[in-house]
């Protein structure tokens, strides 16, 4: 639910469990992570990284557009 976008108080209120413990498995699973990635991604030689997700946190979608901004050529499924 954390990696959903959901609040650490609304995880609370549906799971029933408390908010520090939802942090301390928020923190036990990103240190994990990134033990995993450390030891995994080595040596690699990079041309190109995608980092599409990011942009539907921080774009925006077609119906939000201003008549002046274009939607530079995505689809109206997509976000900028």
């Amino acid at each position: 639910m954390l990696a959903e976008g959901s609040s650490i108080r609304s995880i609370e209120r549906i799971t029933g469990i408390h908010r520090d413990t939802i942090m301390r498995l928020g923190v036990r699973v990103g240190n994990a992570c990134h033990a995993m990635h450390f030891e995994t991604m080595r040596n690699l030689e990079c041309k190109n990284i995608q980092l599409d997700e990011i942009w539907g946190f921080i774009g925006k979608k077609k119906k939000n557009l201003r008549v002046w901004e274009p939607l530079e050529g995505k689809d109206e499924n997509h976000f900028r």
